[in-house]
């Protein structure tokens, strides 16, 4: 839908994560599986989020492209929740980034997102709350809870500039997450 429909390009990166990314971002690495035999010593982490990824896609695409959309579809690993078997969590999850000179993306994207709501049938049970405290490191005032029958599916949000600054970012971006083993 996001390809086809909306004018998106999907695009693939890798599972692994600096640690420095952790502490600029304020994740808790007890929640992450760390590699013990990592190929490069500063990414020894999988992924429990696909947002810093992205944003080094839009750092690498802005410098070509006036404005652009992308997006991946990838799993993300808790190792703060366990499967029955006691493996670490996996989630499936898609993550999208508009990126351009001009402002407003933020409807943008949310247009798009309803969009999307609508094509697989969940436009009537997808609600949006407002700013959530526990996003404000990472996002703007502009940021918003995805929520499906009361639980949190997915965000949509501004990147702070200081998380901007982070990932060398130039450009207006907004950024969505939504968790599709949920959806």
């Amino acid at each position: 839908i996001f390809a086809r429909d909306l004018g998106f390009f999907e695009t693939y990166l890798y599972a692994f994560e600096d640690d420095q990314i952790f502490d600029l971002l304020h994740y808790k690495k007890e929640e992450a599986i760390e590699i013990k035999n990592a190929l490069q010593k500063e990414l020894r982490f999988l992924r429990i989020d696909l947002i810093p990824g992205l944003l080094r896609a839009v750092k690498k695409n802005e410098n070509q492209f006036s404005e652009g959309k992308i997006f991946e579809v990838s799993r993300v690993f808790h190792n703060k929740s366990k499967t029955k078997e006691g493996l670490p969590k996996e989630e499936r999850r898609i993550a999208l980034a508009i990126f351009s000179e001009e402002e407003h993306l933020f409807l943008r994207l949310k247009g798009d997102l309803e969009i999307f709501f609508k094509k697989i049938g969940m436009e009537k049970d997808i609600r949006y709350t407002g700013p959530e405290k526990s996003m404000e490191k990472l996002f703007s005032a502009k940021h918003t809870q995805i929520m499906l029958h009361g639980h949190v599916v997915g965000f949509l949000g501004e990147p702070s500039e200081n998380i901007k600054n982070v990932f060398k970012v130039k450009k207006s971006v907004v950024v969505a997450e939504l968790n599709l083993d949920v959806l």
